[in-house]
């Protein structure tokens, strides 16, 4: 503003919601708008205007103005300035695909999705057994590949937001010959391993039947 000038009034505006708050010259009285004093504070010192929000959430996000009204002694003049407020979000994972029961050898895909302001850019998956990146999908699911899954999103604003889900992995067994089964991966036997004690068991059979020959 211009040296000479005389201030009539200020009045803050928000674009989604009109006057916000005003300073009047003739009372020296600064005023939130009626029904927006639980959101907002507004102080005047002389030339400076100062706007608090309160709990600040994503929607306090938009324009806003400042709207000085002068005189200049002769006519009145008013001043504009806009001011763009941008609210940053930390990140929130918002879906993780739930616990998952996959058979030895097959594949799986784990989703997870994020929002935020800024829109989360990194998104990735670490296995909790070994602190091991990995990406998705996981192919040729081994023993090795069974236990948590975390899904980490980042985009610079606070701390990461992390989520776990588990993945169970289903073996084929023999036990001693008789049936073949999906069971979890983390028994004893492998198939292999029975089957090979199956036959030494057959041999001992077949040693103690001679026996009785």
């Amino acid at each position: 503003m211009s040296a000479g000038l005389s201030i009539i009034a200020v009045t803050i505006k928000s674009k989604d919601l009109g006057a916000v708050a005003t300073f009047l010259q003739s009372t020296q009285s600064a005023t939130v708008t009626e029904g927006l004093r639980n959101r907002f504070n507004f102080t005047w010192i002389p030339n400076k205007a100062t706007l608090i929000i309160f709990s600040v959430t994503s929607d306090d996000s938009g324009e806003f103005s400042c709207e000085v009204l002068s005189f200049d002694g002769s006519s009145p003049l008013t001043w504009t300035r806009k001011i763009q407020v941008t609210v940053l979000v930390p990140p929130h994972i918002t879906h993780i695909s739930g616990n998952q029961t996959v058979n030895e050898g097959g594949n799986v895909t784990l989703n997870c999705t994020a929002d935020g302001n800024p829109t989360p850019t990194s998104i990735t998956w670490t296995r909790l057994s070994d602190n091991r990146s990995v990406n998705m999908p996981l192919q040729n699911i081994s023993r090795q590949d069974k236990g948590g899954y975390r899904c980490t999103a980042d985009n610079g604003v606070g701390s990461p937001a992390t989520k776990d889900t588990f993945i169970t992995v289903q073996c084929e067994y023999s036990w001693f010959g008789f049936e073949q089964v999906k069971t979890n991966c983390s028994m004893f036997f492998r198939k292999k391993t029975c089957t090979y004690i199956f036959a030494l068991f057959q041999d001992f059979i077949k040693l103690k039947l001679r026996s009785f020959d």
